[in-house]
């Protein structure tokens, strides 16, 4: 059985993702494991049509597709993204279509699944048969548990190609015919306020309906905006993975990526991002951006700012891409004022949303409307604050912004509460005392609610 590995870590032979393929290769020796390098390939496959040819035969002759990457930033590593948007733009979903396809990613479990929700549906859209992937965290490999399970779901996708067993599909496909925007004739506002708003776009040429929104919502405000085309950006690639920004948030590429954040983002009162959807994703130049934004750590310096989407594309039929870009606000502790998209019919009512959201986003600056966790922000901060606190040694500058912000909020640390639960505890312990308990519970939970209540 031949299966094509399509590595999407920019470190190639270096990757430890890769790793978990060289030990699945060992343990399989009668199968053939093709490695294919798209991380640290991308410009060569982009440029170079013989090359990109030469990956989509080994694929025709294979039997199944791994995809193979770290997590990135909630996603596939910007260089594996924008292998796929070469697929599609090339029209050479041909030579995917049929084989069986899976996805073995390594990260610390932060938004993984996000991750394999996107690549086994992009698989999907490709024709293939995608089967549930591996989520392997870092160290797995370095243990007996985790690779037991690694080498039994390898198994599992040998034997389902070889029985050429049917696989019921996840995703629905992406109805992508958005209607053209008409944007009304809409007066400038006076620019009288002091606030500083920053809007970051990927809008091309073609990119019409993009900038038509943009343009009527930078109208509506009464703020002059500061718009940002991240094509026009000189970076010189996408993230190394290198972790050398750990210790001073200083990346290691010269260009103009580090000034936009000190200049224009740190300084801002809001950031508003637009951007097309690009198959089930943003662009691979925003993914890119994204990536690259990592040289700020797992801080949240952004927090405390408000910010806003104007996305051009069928948002609505896809809940993973709304979940990561709601994540990135939470994650950031930014306060998410809207989403805005060009899905409606009715360019009345989408200027009138926009015209909304610049209400509101205003609004929120000036009152400085603090973020409502959910659960996206509240586990993503206890894997980073755990992460940051056992590598602090590589994450330096996460680790003093951490400790500063009081963000390593460990449950031992407060004392109080520790001494109530062990007394408590050892009460429970009474077989008489526990009726007691839960007959006075409901009323004692409510009592500190109700007076806030009383006194409000």
């Amino acid at each position: 059985m031949k299966i094509v590995v399509l590595a999407g870590s920019p470190k190639g032979e270096m990757s430890i993702t890769l790793q978990y393929v060289r030990y699945i290769q060992k343990k399989n020796p009668a199968h053939l494991f093709i490695i294919i390098q798209i991380g640290n390939q991308i410009r060569k496959l982009e440029k170079d049509a013989a090359a990109f040819q030469a990956v989509l035969d080994e694929i025709r002759r294979a039997d199944a597709v791994l995809w193979c990457f770290p997590v990135y930033f909630l996603m596939v590593p910007s260089p594996l993204k924008r292998f796929i948007e070469l697929v599609l733009e090339r029209h050479a979903e041909a030579a995917f279509a049929g084989k069986y396809a899976t996805a073995l990613t390594t990260s610390v479990h932060f938004y993984d699944h996000t991750a394999h929700n996107y690549i086994r549906a992009i698989s999907e859209d490709m024709g293939m048969q995608a089967i549930p992937g591996f989520s392997a965290d870092m160290e797995d490999l370095l243990k007996p548990a985790g690779r037991a399970g690694f080498i039994s779901f390898a198994l599992n996708f040998i034997r389902t190609i070889a029985a050429q067993a049917p696989v019921e599909k996840a995703f629905a496909p992406v109805n992508v015919s958005i209607p053209e925007y008409l944007s009304p004739a809409i007066p400038d506002v006076p620019k009288t306020g002091r606030r500083r708003i920053v809007l970051l776009t990927d809008a091309g040429e073609a990119d019409v309906n993009l900038r038509r929104m943009t343009d009527a919502f930078v109208r509506f405000l009464p703020n002059a905006v500061d718009v940002v085309n991240i094509n026009s950006l000189d970076l010189k690639g996408g993230c190394l993975g290198c972790c050398q920004c750990g210790d001073n948030n200083v990346c290691v590429y010269h260009d103009d990526l580090m000034p936009l954040f000190r200049d224009k983002l740190m300084p801002s009162d809001a950031i508003v991002f637009a951007g097309r959807i690009r198959d089930r994703y943003l662009s691979a130049r925003w993914k890119m951006f994204f990536d690259r934004s990592f040289c700020n750590g797992h801080a949240p310096v952004m927090m405390g700012k408000q910010m806003a989407w104007i996305v051009s594309g069928a948002l609505r039929q896809l809940p993973n891409l709304r979940q990561l870009l709601e994540a990135e606000a939470e994650m950031g502790r930014m306060y998410l004022a809207g989403i805005v998209t060009d899905e409606d019919a009715d360019s009345v009512r989408i200027t009138a949303l926009l015209r909304d959201l610049a209400t509101r986003l205003l609004r929120h600056v000036e009152e400085n409307t603090p973020v409502q966790p959910t659960f996206l922000s509240v586990g993503g901060h206890k894997i980073f604050r755990d992460l940051i606190y056992e590598l602090r040694f590589v994450f330096r500058a996460d680790y003093r912004f951490f400790a500063k912000h009081g963000m390593f909020d460990y449950p031992q640390k407060n004392i109080r509460k520790r001494l109530q639960s062990g007394f408590l505890s050892l009460l429970m312990a009474i077989p008489a005392f526990r009726p007691a308990f839960f007959r006075m519970a409901k009323s004692r939970m409510l009592e500190p609610y109700q007076k806030i209540v009383d006194q409000a």
